[in-house]
């Protein structure tokens, strides 16, 4: 059983796989930078500074996830156990309420794009046969 995600529209462009962990850790530096007080542009309200620290924490999770691990899918089971460890501490001392819920949406968002990304990579079996035939072309050609 999976759990329903953040509802993200459909029309919000796919980041590229190479871009994801870049994109996760600028996030993470900008949420870091709202819960020190930065000014945020016109339109954007703040959260509780707590909130903030908890988002940048996921974001960074959510990049050293994509930064360790090969396949996405390995990043999101990682995030999605971390989630669970946070989900068993109950201790408020630890994790105020705030930041728990700002770790709990910018990880969520974060695997709802990873899946998003992976989704959006079509596996073609034959790219790579037709491939290895274009290489001995070239090489029986060269």
């Amino acid at each position: 059983m999976t759990e329903a995600g953040p509802d993200v529209p459909h029309d919000v462009p796919v980041v590229p796989r190479f871009r994801l962990p870049e994109h996760y850790a600028l996030a993470a530096v900008r949420e870091e930078a709202f819960a020190t007080g930065t000014t945020p542009p016109p339109g954007v309200t703040l959260d509780d500074a707590d909130t903030h620290r908890g988002q940048a924490a996921g974001y960074e999770a959510a990049a050293v996830a994509l930064r360790s691990h090969r396949r996405l899918s390995d990043a999101v089971d990682m995030l999605r156990r971390l989630t669970q460890r946070l989900e068993h501490r109950a201790d408020e001392t630890i994790y105020p309420s705030p930041w728990r819920a700002g770790y709990l949406r910018a990880v969520n968002e974060a695997v709802t794009t990873i899946e998003r990304t992976l989704a959006s990579e079509q596996f073609d079996p034959t790219h790579e046969r037709r491939l290895e035939r274009r290489l001995m072309r070239i090489e029986l050609n060269g």
